[in-house]
Formats: structure tokens, sequence, C-alpha cells
């Protein structure tokens, strides 16, 4: 596995480093999204989404657990799912989604450890408030409080990464 931290100064470059994520992702992949209430996970999950192609508006998984998106709408089947709210591996196998890596991807927020973090086509990101403040990436456009994301890439992340 190979780590890195990148420093990530606003919404903006949030959003520009989803279109770099979403212009590698393949089918099996799965990006596991880390972090604290208000840290960015869901915008930073939206940015990956639009940059797949999706031109709707793209809403919190959190209640529901998982969305799918389909083609046309993407360029690949992605499951974007938040499992904040779940107890254990029983009801993640329950949801499918790692069925669905066959044929499509996945972004799970709050994965923690119930994602296998040996995959071969697995990326970690684990983002972090540089400062205290309470800004929330969520709130506004305008926040411009800076973020760290550290980065664990599978080794088939490794490969395209360069």
């Amino acid at each position: 596995m190979h780590q890195f931290t990148l420093n990530i100064a606003n919404i903006s470059e949030m959003q520009q480093f989803g279109v770099k994520i979403a212009s590698l992702i393949r089918v099996g992949d799965v990006i596991a999204l880390n972090g604290n209430l208000g840290a960015g996970k869901t915008t930073f999950a939206q940015s990956i989404i639009a940059a797949l192609g999706y031109q709707h508006d793209i809403s919190s998984p959190s209640y529901s657990i998982v969305h799918y998106y389909e083609p046309p709408e993407l360029r690949l089947p992605l499951a974007h799912a938040d499992f904040y709210r779940l107890n254990d591996a029983m009801e993640i196998e329950e949801l499918g989604i790692f069925d669905m890596l066959n044929d499509g991807a996945a972004i799970i927020e709050w994965a923690g450890d119930y994602v296998e973090h040996n995959m071969a086509q697995y990326i970690e990101i684990n983002i972090e408030k540089i400062d205290d403040s309470e800004n929330d990436l969520s709130q506004n456009d305008n926040d411009v409080s800076p973020r760290k994301l550290k980065i664990n890439l599978g080794s088939d992340w490794v490969n395209r990464w360069t």
C-alpha cells in the first residue's frame, strides 16, 4: 500500500481532486472516505459523481444508506454509500454493494474497518480539517477552510497514479 498526504486549500481544490479521482476510476474500485462530521466526505463524493457524468442533484446517502447510479448518466455503474448508521458487517453484506464491483465501482463514506484495506483496487482517503474551525465544506461554496487528505492507494491505484 502506498501512502501520501495532500493539502487542499478550499472547496474548489477538493472538487478538482474529485475530478482527478473520477478520471482514474475503473470497474471494481472501492473509494473509501473517512473523516469527522463536516470534513467534506459527501462534498468530495459529489465531485467524483459529477465528474463521472451525473448532471442532476447529488444528495447524501446518509438516511437511505446507498444510492445507485447507472449508465448512461455515468460512464460506469456506481454505488455511493454511507456506513455511518450501520452496526455490523452483516448489514453491509445485505446491501450488495460489493457484489456490484464486477460491473461497477463504489464510493463509501464512513468505510472504517468494513472495507477490505488490502484490495488492489482500493483507495482510502481520510479527510481532516487542518484547523479546528467549525467550517463545513457542505455549508457553502465560500468555505476556504483547508483540509488535509491522507491517502492510501492499493497496488492497482499506485500503478495508475503516476
